[in-house]
């Protein structure tokens, strides 16, 4: 028996006092936690991760206990994460966090917009909540393409921080984006956070029958999957904090089914103690009698045990929970956002549109406040009005074989007088249709590479019509990735972006006074995660890989107002024209 040494922990953003208190209420005092196996080193672990023997490595860390406050368990994610020290990370996160430095780490975006349900703080200190809140908030930057801050990437990073500093903590935390099997919680759609609640029920109905039954019959309306909507948090906020470190050893190297397998025992042993118990169910509502038996889960289970059983599932794999959600995604796409009817309005305050209620957050208004202080500072701004409408009749013949479920015959003529010249006369070709090819960025991709330039037209589900004229090449991006950058800005100054009600051109403000601002020139972006038109100050238009959520801002190289009324936006349909001589 070893005492808990908190100074093996990162001392300088715990709580000791909390922390102490906190386990001695959960385990007993004297505070102490029993290691099995006392030969467990730095260098063993490291031999077994640098032998790339993924079975090794997961018995391993599966069944060797290593306590709250191991001395190998800083070094050993970082092993997990990343490796070595990639100082280009390091260097990013010091110009980031000496450019906010003035900044109230609990003022900055999107950490203001999250509810206390979401701020996952464990046993961080009052400095651990600001260095928590610092890291967030240049993951926000130098990751655009996270369109909502999930639960789990919260608390996932004030986990972090008891062992490590901020720097290796957002360095870890970049690399486990690249990651797919751990990025899918931490940087998730709406559509990863719905999905992932139905996986659940499937793999409960399979492998855990008679208590998915029992909960189901106890939940309010008999709704299963209401029960299931904050499942993540069970683990990642409720669980006692030496349970859940143990949880993420396993969860580096084998990724989201292990939080899976974690979930379905923690149903089974919530149905049993339920059975014994009634006063689990007696307030009618089964997911507060869940959060409650898994914050008392050490009088009835040890962690040992858990990890035993969790992993004791049979039959279970990725490849299983793989093929779920693929079903799952295209059944939420079939049924809430119909490919061949409109897609229904958003409920933003209490539902999504799959019916499920949404997880403790306030994404959907993520920076609404100071987009819209940013909107009344614009409208005093002069804006560009658009053309009068070209009659030319070249245009008109052009465009009579144009065959567009969002713009009319007289909207195409609109548009197509905004164009240069040069593109104006040529045959337009609809290259890509979500209509038709599906809601994928990959696919927008491959069907406009290599065609030169492309005009983009967006319908959101609120039915506004606008989009972009983009005047070089997508297939462009695909060097400035080649010379070693993420995602850099390229284009010229033919680019513009528009809306239709009212008819609105913005031009870039360079055809009409000297450029001086550094973001004036910020045309065209796009990696596999996102595309984007327009920047400096924010992005005239933004939208995912999913071709889901969209983002529009005012920005310096088209001085354009947003775009459409919501700044948050919904795609019902997206359609990307090409041009050929």
């Amino acid at each position: 028996m070893t005492r808990l040494d908190i100074g093996k922990m990162n001392k300088d953003y715990v709580d000791p006092d909390q922390m102490e208190n906190s386990l001695e209420r959960l385990i007993g005092a004297p505070i102490t936690i029993k290691t099995r196996s006392s030969n467990v080193t730095l260098t063993a672990i490291q031999d077994v991760i640098l032998t790339h023997d993924v079975a090794k490595v997961k018995s391993l860390l599966r069944n060797n206990q290593l306590p709250v406050d191991h001395e190998s368990r800083t070094r050993l994610w970082a092993l997990l994460c990343c490796g070595t020290t990639d100082d280009i990370t390091d260097e990013t996160f010091q110009a980031y966090a000496s450019k906010f430095a003035h900044v109230a780490p609990e003022k900055m975006l999107p950490i203001e917009d999250m509810t206390e349900e979401m701020r996952v703080h464990h046993m961080l200190s009052t400095e651990g909540v600001k260095a928590c809140h610092r890291v967030l908030y240049v993951i926000s930057e130098t990751h655009p393409q996270i369109q909502q801050f999930s639960p789990l990437l919260y608390a996932f990073t004030s986990v972090m921080l008891h062992y490590s500093g901020e720097q290796a903590t957002f360095r870890c935390i970049c690399e486990l984006l690249k990651k797919k099997d751990i990025n899918y919680f931490l940087a998730p759609t709406e559509l990863n956070l719905v999905a992932a609640c139905f996986v659940l029920r499937d793999l409960a109905n399979r492998y855990a029958k008679p208590a998915a039954s029992y909960i189901e019959k106890h939940c309010p309306d008999e709704d299963f999957i209401e029960f299931l909507n904050d499942w993540v948090l069970w683990i990642f906020k409720h669980l006692p904090f030496h349970y859940l470190v143990r949880i993420v050893d396993c969860y580096l190297v084998e990724g989201y089914k292990v939080l899976f397998r974690v979930a379905l025992i923690l149903i089974k042993h919530f149905h049993k103690l339920s059975v014994e118990n009634t006063d689990y169910l007696d307030s009618g509502k089964p997911d507060a009698g869940m959060k409650k038996m898994c914050s008392e889960i050490h009088q009835h289970m040890s962690c040992d045990r858990l990890l035993k059983e969790a992993f004791g599932i049979r039959g279970i794999s990725k490849k299983e929970i793989n093929a779920f959600f693929k079903k799952t995604e295209l059944t939420l796409r079939a049924g809430g956002r119909a490919i061949s009817a409109p897609r229904p309005k958003r409920q933003i305050s209490q539902h999504s549109e799959y019916g499920l209620p949404r997880p403790s957050s306030r994404s959907s208004k993520l920076g609404s406040a100071h987009a819209n202080e940013r909107t009344k500072r614009l409208l005093a701004m002069k804006t560009k009005k658009s053309f009068k409408l070209d009659k030319d009749i070249h245009t008109q013949l052009v465009i009579d074989d144009i065959d567009s479920d969002i713009l009319n015959k007289l909207q195409q003529l609109k548009v197509w007088s905004w164009l240069p010249p040069a593109e104006a006369v040529k045959e337009p070709e609809l290259a890509f249709t979500t209509n038709e090819d599906g809601y994928s960025l990959k696919t927008l991709y491959d069907k406009v590479e290599n065609c030169g330039p492309t005009l983009l037209v967006i319908r959101t589900i609120g039915n506004d019509v606008f989009g972009a004229y983009c005047a070089t090449d997508w297939v462009e991006r695909h060097k400035q990735v080649d010379a070693g950058a993420q995602i850099c800005f390229f284009g010229c100054g033919l680019s513009f972006v528009f809306k239709i009600h009212p008819e609105m051109v913005y031009y870039w403000v360079g055809k009409e006074v000297p450029v001086t601002l550094p973001g004036a020139s910020m045309f065209q972006a796009g990696d596999k995660n996102i595309l984007m038109v327009g920047g400096g100050g924010g992005c005239a238009l933004q939208f995912d890989k999913d071709l889901d959520h969209g983002r529009t801002e005012n920005c310096e190289t088209f001085e354009n107002m947003p775009l459409c009324d919501d700044i948050e936006f919904r795609i019902q349909c997206l359609e990307a024209f090409v041009f050929r001589s």
